[in-house]
């Protein structure tokens, strides 16, 4: 590590200013690169800015950013990935001082549910009987339609992952269907 000066003199020059010089600055090699909270999911149209962690610290702390499918995420020269078209893809952060040293994380692009509607929205039911609730979501080209159910009072009514509520006591309760990948998730 440090900083050196190179010269080259010619044996038989016409005087001792004919020469060229080389400066050399060593820096240790770089021995490790890891992500910092790397996203591993994005909504198609969605950014974030990633950052690695280099050693030693003294190291040169530049890195190269690829993709392995800029159709699905793309990257910057300064680690800003968005989200493209639904798929995975890796993204690679190398180190520039030619120790070849990678890191890469691996980040799923989807298109997220923007709206979920029922087939019913209100009703009543006996104890012990069953209604079938139908969640339909938008945009039908979505990535993932999964639906997760919830009940507001589990002692009133329940609901199953498939949507069947369930009359258990009486009273009030509301049933929700929300998207697993919303448009409104993080």
């Amino acid at each position: 590590k440090g900083q050196a000066t190179i010269t080259a003199r010619a044996k038989y020059g016409a005087n001792d200013s004919v020469l060229a010089t080389y400066r050399l600055t060593v820096t240790p090699g770089v021995t490790s690169i890891a992500f910092v909270a790397p996203p591993s999911k994005l909504k198609s149209g969605e950014s974030a800015s990633l950052a690695v962690a280099i050693l030693p610290a003294d190291a040169r702390q530049d890195v190269t950013w690829s993709t392995s499918s800029s159709r699905i995420v793309s990257v910057t020269s300064s680690g800003v990935v968005k989200g493209v078209n639904p798929g995975t893809a890796t993204i690679t952060a190398t180190a520039k001082d030619g120790s070849g040293k990678k890191a890469v994380v691996k980040i799923t692009v989807y298109r997220p549910v923007s709206k979920v509607k029922l087939n019913k929205t209100a009703g009543s039911l006996i104890i012990g009987k069953t209604v079938q609730l139908t969640a339909t979501i938008s945009p039908s080209n979505a990535t993932s339609k999964a639906i997760i159910w919830t009940t507001s009072d589990a002692t009133v009514a329940t609901v199953n992952s498939k949507g069947l509520v369930t009359a258990i006591g009486k009273g009030q309760a509301t049933i929700t269907a929300r998207a697993k990948y919303g448009a409104n998730d993080s």
